[in-house]
């Protein structure tokens, strides 16, 4: 379940099983990253989420661009650039 160097997004759906939708494995790959393998560095007054991961380094962005749902929908778990960070969270630590 941990990230591996190839992983640049993560995105999550729900399966319809006719009468009930549940998540995908990816959901509960991208709820498993944030809460217990990944390091929250910040938080966006949207609800958007800015992690780091201690083995490479690289920052990873979660979103959940359906709002309109319950809990915002699918959530997104997605590689961003140290200069897309800064510019819509601002200063962010080195390490």
């Amino acid at each position: 379940m941990k990230l591996q160097p190839e992983d640049t997004l993560i995105q999550a759906f729900w399966i319809d099983l006719g009468s009930s939708v549940v998540p995908d494995y990816n959901w509960g790959r991208i709820d498993f990253l944030t809460s217990d393998y990944l390091v929250l560095l910040k938080e966006h007054a949207g609800g958007d989420q800015l992690y780091r991961d201690p083995a490479d380094g690289r920052l990873w962005e979660l979103i959940r661009p359906n709002v309109h749902f319950a809990g915002g929908g699918p959530p997104i778990l997605k590689v961003v650039s140290a200069e897309q960070a800064v510019e819509k969270y601002g200063s962010i630590p080195l390490s």
